[in-house]
C-alpha cells in the first residue's frame, strides 16, 4: 500500500491455479471400497475391469452393495459372484451410459439367439460393420464373465434402475436370490458337469458326457429352460442330436406343463436351440383354447385365469357364430351367459385396440340377440330384459365405426 497525491493505491498478488485430479481407476475404486470385506472385493474387481473411475458411480454401486449384501449372506459362491458381476455392470450401463461399452439392452438381450441378416442374403457393409461391433462386445461380455441374463440378473438390473431401496424390488430380488440357491442345490450334478467340461482341454469326452448323462438321469425334471437349452449346446456340438432331442421330448412332455408357463411373454430368454425352440412352440400351441363362443364362454367360467385366450376366441367369432350359439342354448343360466358376454361392452380401456376387441364382442352378442327377438313374439318379449344395453349398444357401434375409419384413413396416408 502506498499514499500519493493523497490517493491510496494497493498492490494485490493474485494467483489462479486449476488442480486436475484424474485418478486411476484402481485409486478410485480403492477409495470407496477400501475396507473390502470379500463382497466388496469382488465388487471392486470388477469395478477394475469395468474401468469405472467416476466417484459418483462407484457410490452408487457401494449403496447397492449395502442393500444386497444383508441378504446374500449364506449364500453360495456363485449366487454372490453372479450378484457382484451385474451390480456395476447394471450401474455403469443405467448411470454411465456414455462410459459404458454395452448398453443396458445390449446386456438384457446378451445371450439370446439373434440374427444379423436376412437368411440367403449377402450382408452389406453396414451389416458387416454391425456384426463387428456387437461381436466386440459379446466378447467383451464373455471376457468379464457374464454369459447371459438371467432373471436373477432381471431383478438386481430393475432394483438399479429404481434408483434407491424400493422394498417391493428388493423383496423381489431376495425372492431371487432364494430360487437360485435352491435351483442351485437341485441341479448340484449338472453344474459339477460344467465344471469338468470348462477344466480343461483334455482330451476326455467320455468322462464329459457320463457326468452328463448321469446329471440328466438324475436331476431333469429339476432343471430350468436355460439348463436344458444349454446342454442341447453341448450334445448337438458333439453330433448327439439323437440323444438329446429324446431328452427335450421327455422335458416338454412330462415336466415343463408343471412349472405352469401359459405365455410366452413369461419367458426372458429365448432358447438358442432350435429344437428346443421348436419344442416350445408346439408347448404354447396346445395351450391355446380353441373352439366358438360355447367352448370360450365355458371356458371363461373353468379357467376365469386364461381371460386373454378367452376374450381374443371371442373376438374371433361373428355375428352369427353368436347368434347360432344363442339360438341353441337351453339353459337355467342363459341369462347369465348372455349378461357375460354384454358386460363386456361396459368395460373401459385407454388403448383403443382394446376397446375395438371389447366393444366389437359385444356388439356382435347384442345384435345376435336382437335378431333373435324378431323370429318370434316369445323372444321378443324375452328380449326385454336386456334392452337396457340398447343405448350402449348404439353409442358402441358408433364408436366402432368411427374408429374403424380412422385406422382406413391412417392406412391409406401411409
Amino acid at each position: 500500500m502506498s499514499r500519493k497525491a493523497g490517493a491510496i493505491h494497493f498492490s494485490e498478488k493474485v494467483f489462479d491455479y486449476e488442480v486436475l485430479y484424474s485418478p486411476s481407476t484402481k485409486d478410485s475404486v480403492g477409495l470407496i471400497f477400501g475396507a473390502s470385506t470379500p463382497l466388496l472385493k469382488m465388487i471392486s474387481q470388477n469395478c477394475e475391469f469395468l474401468n469405472i473411475n467416476n466417484i459418483r458411480l462407484l457410490k452408487k454401486i457401494e449403496l447397492f452393495a449395502s442393500l444386497l449384501s444383508e441378504n446374500l449372506k449364506g449364500s453360495q459362491d456363485l449366487v454372490v459372484e453372479q450378484a457382484c458381476r451385474i451390480l456395476p455392470l447394471a450401474v455403469l450401463a443405467i448411470y454411465g451410459e456414455r462410459r459404458s461399452k454395452v448398453s443396458l439392452d445390449f446386456i438384457l438381450s446378451h445371450g439370446n439367439s439373434r440374427t444379423s441378416h436376412i437368411l440367403g442374403s449377402e450382408p452389406g457393409s453396414e451389416d458387416t460393420e454391425a456384426a463387428q461391433i456387437e461381436a466386440e462386445k459379446t466378447s467383451f461380455l464373455q471376457e468379464y464373465g457374464f454369459i447371459r441374463c438371467s432373471e436373477f440378473d432381471l431383478a438386481i438390473i430393475n432394483l438399479v434402475k429404481k434408483g434407491y431401496a424400493d422394498e417391493d424390488l428388493l423383496r423381489e430380488v431376495v425372492e431371487e436370490i432364494e430360487k437360485k440357491i435352491l435351483h442351485d442345490n437341485d441341479v448340484a450334478l449338472l453344474r459339477d458337469a460344467w465344471k469338468i467340461y470348462n477344466s480343461s482341454f483334455l482330451d476326455n469326452e467320455v468322462e464329459v458326457m457320463q457326468a452328463f448323462e448321469h446329471a440328466i438321469a438324475v436331476g431333469l425334471d429339476k432343471f430350468s429352460l436355460e439348463d436344458l437349452d444349454s446342454v442341447a449346446f453341448l450334445y448337438c456340438g458333439l453330433g448327439r442330436e439323437v440323444e438329446i432331442k429324446g431328452v427335450i421330448d421327455k422335458f416338454f412332455s412330462e415336466i415343463y406343463p408343471r412349472y405352469g408357463v401359459s405365455d410366452k411373454d413369461e419367458i426372458f430368454q429365448w432358447p438358442n436351440n432350435s429344437y428346443v425352440r421348436q419344442c416350445l412352440d408346439v408347448f404354447f400351441e396346445g395351450l391355446v383354447l380353441k373352439g366358438g363362443v360355447a367352448e370360450f364362454i365355458q371356458a371363461a367360467f373353468d379357467n376365469p385365469s386364461k381371460s386373454f385366450e378367452i376374450i381374443k376366441g371371442l373376438a374371433d367369432q361373428g355375428e352369427d357364430d353368436f347368434y347360432h350359439y344363442f339360438a341353441s342354448l337351453n339353459d337355467p343360466d342363459f341369462s347369465f351367459h348372455a349378461r357375460l358376454v354384454l358386460r363386456l361392452g361396459n368395460t373401459s380401456f385407454p388403448n383403443q385396440d382394446d376397446a375395438l376387441v371389447y366393444g366389437g364382442i359385444f356388439v356382435k352378442a347384442f345384435a345376435a340377440l336382437n335378431r333373435l327377438s324378431g323370429t318370434t313374439p316369445l323372444n321378443k318379449l324375452r328380449m326385454r330384459k336386456f334392452k337396457s344395453y340398447e343405448s350402449l349398444y348404439l353409442r358402441e357401434l358408433r364408436k366402432i365405426e368411427a374408429m374403424t375409419d380412422a385406422k382406413a384413413e391412417a392406412a391409406k396416408s401411409d
